[in-house]
């Protein structure tokens, strides 16, 4: 009995100690994402996984550019056993060593794009200072081409507004033709390297 007290404690704490951002954040990243570059001036955004079939069509091929796939968190079930440490550990393989490097590069991008979201996050709040709750964002906007019933992510209202604004910087709302493909998959990148969608990014706003 006093073991199972101890243990719930414990959970208790672990729960408590990262603070309400961090118990969030736990709990997203249900949809993966994929880290697509930009050109020389753009440092690149996290997109869907499949985003290519939305800009693209359905026989698009995966874009080159995209260097970081982050697979969904999946809840449930057993754990792994866990097996002993061996008492002298091999060296890591030079394979091993570069998916280690690649793995901190990829979490630091993930890092990064978590503070331009809170960070313009902030500034929208302080812009659209009337702007609560929430909004549905289309991923790609249906001026630009996006269907109605196209992938939509759950935005701060405020957020929300400050995107819908720097779309239209890109693209004036009402041109007569739509963007290319090739156009608007520069548009994407450019609009979410500045504004990730926090679903993207392991953030339940």
């Amino acid at each position: 009995m006093r073991s199972r007290v101890w243990v719930v404690s414990l959970l208790c704490l672990l729960a408590c100690a990262g603070g309400p951002e961090a118990v969030r954040e736990e709990r997203s990243g249900e949809e993966a994402s994929t880290f697509v570059e930009g050109d020389d001036s753009l440092h690149g955004a996290f997109l869907p996984e499949h985003w290519e079939h939305l800009v693209w069509g359905a026989g698009a091929d995966p874009l080159e550019g995209a260097v970081a796939t982050r697979p969904p968190r999946r809840g449930g079930g057993a754990r792994p056993v866990r097996q002993a440490p061996l008492l002298a550990p091999a060296r890591p393989t030079p394979m091993q060593s570069q998916l280690r490097a690649q793995r901190a590069a990829n979490q630091a991008v993930v890092l990064q794009a978590r503070q331009t979201y809170y960070q313009r996050l902030k500034e929208a709040q302080a812009k659209y200072p009337n702007s609560a709750g929430y909004e549905n964002h289309h991923f790609i906007p249906m001026y630009l081409g996006g269907t109605k019933n196209g992938q939509t992510y759950r935005l701060p209202t405020a957020y929300h507004k400050a995107v819908t604004q720097a779309f239209r910087r890109e693209m004036e709302y009402g041109q007569a033709e739509r963007p290319s493909p090739e156009r608007l998959q520069k548009i994407l990148v450019r609009v979410y390297s500045q504004y990730p969608i926090p679903q993207l990014i392991g953030i339940t706003p």
